[in-house]
């Protein structure tokens, strides 16, 4: 195809005239010449179909931020898409700032998946090499919109494009298929990885060992480990914690406590996730004392602990009936102006009841809606100082444990707010 004239001229020559007004949306580095070419790619995109052999001769002049700011710009989403899917073939032109726009562009335009698939199939037939990339954002959006399944079809989807996924493909779909709790799938594709001559990285042990962990298997987790560290990829922060929890989770304390040991010994600093994560393993235990001294050595490290902690050990001191301390650790908490959640009221609550201390969760209810723990509480205010001025200790037993059942569910949806992502897959 012969190119228009326009378009093979020096870049010296273009001038902002070339194409019809935009606003355009540059960084203060952007040069004269910067703006020249965006124009003049912004009237390729409007004008010239197929696209991509007019863009040519302006790629040594593109940079990630010009890319970025032409996706940006672009008032019609599918030829952004297909500009990326242009620009995204030479490594230097990439950017996690373009990957976010055509992302947001997936997650909040109506059809973008299926008008996605269809640029897809036109580039295919136009000669275009699409890359991993490609996938890689479109098996995100699926995954950020609850459609593991569709992940999972997108990445079988890529032979068909003559597409081989890389690294960070890999990575992003066994993150899908962890979150969907296949472990055994992320298992298989991860070995599919390495038949394809891929090098796993810290990433992707990262997300393998949290799935392992999170699904009771310590054991292979720990393997994993090993076969990460045999691989000269030494545990960052990330993935000492993730090991950590583990263990603490399958009531292994020590071994935890351990490994915490040798993280501090690579010079590795523990963060706040780690030490809560031993810390509550202890408590879980019953291993009160030792988690106090624990705490204590944590402090000297500049731990603070937080709601999570406090909660962690009143719990627990409540269920040891050790309901003087709790109540000394729930005062503790606010002399160190932290504040209480659903979680921690409902914790007090059970605590209080369970221990026959049914005066003392009363007024415990009275401070909690009046703190106005979540919205929609109000009424629970009201019927407890109705119950407080009706003093009748028969009921008030089983309203309090009305109120702990609907306190179950807040507390599973706070936890799950709560959640710990401790994984990217770039």
């Amino acid at each position: 195809m012969k190119l228009p004239s326009l378009f093979v001229r020096p870049i010296t020559h273009f001038s902002s005239k070339t194409s019809k007004s935009h606003s355009l949306s540059f960084t203060p580095s952007f040069s004269l010449q910067d703006f020249s070419v965006s124009n003049e790619i912004h009237s390729i995109l409007r004008t010239v179909n197929p696209m991509e052999p007019a863009l040519e001769p302006l790629l040594p002049f593109l940079s990630p931020d010009i890319v970025t700011s032409i996706i940006k710009d672009q008032p019609n989403p599918q030829l952004g898409f297909r500009f990326f899917i242009w620009a995204t073939q030479r490594e230097r032109l990439r950017s996690s700032a373009s990957e976010k726009l055509v992302l947001d562009m997936l997650l909040r335009k109506d059809n973008a998946f299926d008008m996605f698939w269809q640029t897809l199939e036109e580039v295919k037939k136009c000669g275009v090499v699409i890359v991993p990339n490609i996938f890689k954002i479109l098996i995100s959006g699926y995954s950020k919109m609850g459609l593991e399944e569709k992940a999972v079809e997108c990445f079988g989807k890529m032979k068909d494009f003559d597409c081989k996924p890389d690294l960070f493909t890999f990575n992003a779909i066994i993150y899908v298929m962890i979150s969907k709790k296949v472990l055994l799938l992320a298992l298989a594709v991860y070995n599919q990885m390495l038949k394809s001559n891929y090098k796993p990285n810290r990433a992707t042990f990262s997300i393998l060992l949290n799935g392992l962990c999170k699904n009771g298997k310590t054991e292979d987790a720990l393997k994993m480990f090993d076969e990460m560290t045999l691989r000269g990829i030494e545990p960052n922060r990330c993935i000492y914690t993730i090991i950590i929890s583990g263990l603490c989770r399958a009531d292994r304390a020590d071994d935890a406590c351990r490994l915490l040991g040798r993280m501090k010994d690579s010079g590795c600093s523990p963060d706040f996730v780690a030490y809560n994560a031993l810390l509550n393993g202890f408590c879980e235990l019953g291993r009160l004392d030792e988690a106090f001294a624990l705490l204590q050595s944590f402090q000297k490290d500049g731990f603070v602990l937080g709601l999570r902690g406090y909660s962690s050990f009143i719990n627990s001191l409540f269920k040891a009936r050790r309901y003087e301390e709790a109540h000394e650790w729930y005062t503790k908490m606010f002399e160190e102006n932290v504040e209480p959640d659903v979680v921690l009221y409902a914790i007090m609550l059970q605590g209080l009841s369970k221990a026959g201390k049914v005066d003392d969760a009363m007024k415990l209810l009275t401070e909690m809606t009046e703190r106005v723990v979540c919205a929609g509480m109000d009424w629970l205010g009201r019927l407890s100082k109705f119950l407080m001025r009706w003093k009748s200790l028969d009921v008030i037993p089983q309203f309090i444990h009305l109120i702990l059942l609907f306190m179950d569910f807040l507390r599973l949806v706070s936890l799950t707010k709560q959640t710990f992502c401790f994984t990217k897959w770039k």
